[in-house]
């Protein structure tokens, strides 16, 4: 197909520039070869959308991939292809189900095209390119303020698509410390040396979380700047709904709480501070309909703690020598770790 030369360029441009996104690509796609992924690409859109690729706006890869697309009809869209290793078709088809009963209620999300489908053996849909407004930096009280507040928004429009069937579940599992890794580069961090202090943290967090009676209620498990455009005071784009998934409204909150600033798109990497974090969830109390029991505050400062673990895990991978941590969630978990459940017993 000659259209899909200007995608396998884009790929093979990527791929030049940074040789890791061939192992990406090998993992997303099971290829690293650019007219193989250009083609299949190529005919999906055909198949689905009855046009072809136009030109490629981005291609982005990390735990899905993400394929930014103009067709020659002059439709936006995005490809987003995820490793059946991952997820499930299922519970992609309930997620993409969800998303898009949201769009139509007005929520500002990006409206499903196609429901996940087969794609070279994974997983792909399509979904409009929705790009109003632009990344703030949630480190500013007033965006904190928004993106808190959206979390309690979202999680009461939610609610009554709890029970779809296939819907993903907590990973939090009794009886191991870690959750299964998010992306594969990381499946095998718990054997790296020098992060007993991660594991002890982690550890106590986990005690708490283990001991949570709270319900499951359906969320998104990653609440984040990076995942979000704003115009003006509100927010008008929300992204990566993969991360829909029945958890506690404790863990959601304090996972939120954990990571809600971190936005690599704008250079905005350091994580919130113990302050933030207290206001994060002050914020989100404000609006909720009644604030947490103590009980329910141990556990959403257990979760923050547990994730920022997990996070520091992450970065101890990659970092062993620690010459990144200076502004790192290690530096925040091991300078506070103590402070976060003493803010749970407040």
């Amino acid at each position: 197909m000659v259209m899909s030369k200007i995608l396998e360029e884009r790929l093979q441009q990527a791929m030049d520039d940074d040789p890791e996104e061939q192992r990406w690509s090998r993992w997303l796609y099971g290829t690293d070869h650019p007219p193989t992924i250009a083609q299949a690409v190529e005919q999906f859109c055909q198949s689905h959308l009855n046009s072809s690729v136009a030109s490629c706006e981005f291609f982005v890869q990390s735990v899905s991939s993400s394929l930014g697309l103009t067709l020659d009809n002059g439709e936006r869209v995005v490809i987003k292809v995820r490793s059946p290793g991952n997820i499930s078709l299922d519970a992609l088809q309930a997620i993409g189900y969800i998303q898009h009963q949201l769009a139509l209620q007005g929520f500002p999300c990006p409206k499903v095209r196609v429901q996940p489908n087969l794609l070279l053996e994974r997983f792909a849909s399509i979904e409009e390119l929705m790009d109003i407004g632009e990344h703030q930096d949630a480190h500013h009280p007033n965006v904190c303020k928004t993106v808190a507040e959206g979390l309690a928004d979202l999680l009461q429009k939610l609610q009554p698509f709890a029970n779809v069937p296939a819907l993903p579940s907590t990973q939090i599992m009794k009886g191991q410390l870690w959750w299964k890794a998010h992306i594969p580069i990381f499946a095998d961090f718990a054997c790296i040396e020098g992060a007993k202090w991660i594991d002890e943290i982690a550890t106590s967090a986990k005690a708490i979380l283990d001991e949570s009676s709270s319900s499951l209620i359906l969320g998104h498990a990653d609440w984040s700047a990076q995942n979000m455009l704003f115009s003006g005071n509100r927010i008008s784009v929300v992204y990566d709904w993969d991360s829909l998934r029945l958890e506690t409204e404790p863990f959601l909150v304090g996972a939120a709480a954990a990571t809600f600033p971190c936005n690599h798109l704008i250079g905005v990497v350091m994580p919130p501070t113990l302050e933030e974090t207290q206001h994060f969830v002050q914020e989100y109390e404000a609006v909720r309909s009644h604030p947490f029991s103590k009980s329910e505050r141990l556990t959403v400062f257990a979760a923050a703690s547990y994730l920022m673990a997990y996070i520091a895990r992450c970065e101890h991978y990659s970092d062993p020598q620690g010459k990144n941590y200076n502004g790192s969630f290690r530096q925040i978990l091991q300078q506070h770790s103590r402070a976060y459940t003493n803010l749970g017993l407040d």
